[in-house]
Formats: C-alpha cells, sequence, structure tokens
C-alpha cells in the first residue's frame, strides 16, 4: 500500500506542478494580453492623432491657397490697372503732343502770314493759312 500511496503522491505532485506551469503560462498570457490591448489603444490613438494632423494640414493649405490666391488676384488687379494707366496715359501723351503740334503749326502760319503782310503787302494770303 506504501507504494500505491507513494505513486498517488507522486501524481499528486506532478499534477500540481503541472497544474503550478500553467498557472505561470496563463499569468505570463495575462501580461501579453494586457500589453497587447496597450499597443493596440496606442496603435489607435496615434491613428486618431495622425488623422486629426491630417485634417488641420489639409485646413491650413486650404488657408494658406486661398490666401496667396487672394493676394495674387489682388496684384493681378493692380498690375491691370497700373496697365490701363499706362495706356490712358500713352493716350493721353499722344493727344497732347499732336495738340501742341497742331498749335504750333499754326502759329507758324500766323508767323508767316505776318511775314508775308509785311514785308509783301500787296499779296494776298491764303484763308486756309490762317
Amino acid at each position: 500500500m506504501e507504494r500505491e500511496e507513494q505513486e498517488e503522491m507522486e501524481k499528486y505532485v506532478s499534477i500540481c506542478e503541472d497544474v503550478n506551469k500553467l498557472k505561470e503560462k496563463n499569468e505570463a498570457l495575462q501580461c501579453q494580453l494586457v500589453d497587447a490591448k496597450k499597443v493596440q489603444e496606442t496603435q489607435e490613438r496615434n491613428r486618431e492623432y495622425v488623422s486629426a494632423y491630417r485634417q488641420q494640414r489639409m485646413e491650413n493649405l486650404d488657408i494658406v491657397r486661398t490666401k496667396y490666391n487672394n493676394e495674387i488676384s489682388e496684384k493681378e488687379n493692380e498690375l491691370s490697372s497700373i496697365q490701363n494707366m499706362l495706356m490712358q496715359n500713352r493716350a493721353d501723351t499722344t493727344t497732347n503732343q499732336q495738340r501742341r503740334l497742331d498749335e504750333m503749326e499754326a502759329m507758324n502760319h500766323e508767323q508767316e502770314d505776318e511775314f508775308e503782310r509785311m514785308y509783301h503787302p500787296n499779296k494776298s494770303v491764303h484763308p486756309s493759312n490762317s
């Protein structure tokens, strides 16, 4: 009977050792599960951060793009206005130059007519030259 008790005792010890090993494995797996959950939560938070960052970056790019497009439009309008003023100034200058030329030509005709009257009093002066 001692032998049976001894065998029973060995089986019991073996079972206890197996149970302890399984408990250790279970604890290790529980720790791995906790670590895996933490990693998963961190990855999810990181994905949310990245998504929020990308969204904010896109909004900022839209703001900058709109700002610069508005500035470009303003500068194009200013340039167009300056070009129109230059064209008007050229037209005005051409008109003023022509008016001065006409005035000088008229004065020249008057001087020629006066010269003719002074030095050739008997010669008739053409009315188109006056």
